[in-house]
């Protein structure tokens, strides 16, 4: 097992209270010993401290925007894009496909 590729991915909803309809109010992705946070602003913060981007992480984690979306990739196999539509995708590469999967909502 490669324990040290291990993420979760948590998206934060708060329901509107005239409409009742969900949005995101943030987007955390957590990783062995980082922590990246995305609010609704599309501001990141990294462990906690708000960062400017692009960013390139000493774990080959990158944080970036592009045309409207901001997104955190990890070079071994994961992507989280955020578009400011609220969209969010997650993406992983093959050879995590078949790994444990956990999803709740």
């Amino acid at each position: 097992m490669l324990w040290w590729k291990w993420f979760r991915v948590v998206v934060k909803l708060q329901a509107c209270g005239k409409t009742g309809l969900k949005s995101v109010v943030a987007v955390y992705v957590y990783f062995n010993d980082l922590i990246v946070t995305v609010n609704s602003k599309h501001e990141p913060w990294i462990n906690g401290k708000k960062v400017t981007l692009p960013r390139l992480l000493s774990n080959e984690v990158s944080v970036k925007v592009s045309d409207k979306t901001l997104t955190i990739e990890r070079m071994s196999g994961l992507q989280v894009s955020y578009s400011l539509s609220q969209e969010i995708t997650v993406t992983v590469s093959a050879n995590m496909a078949d790994k444990e999967t956990i999803v709740s909502t």
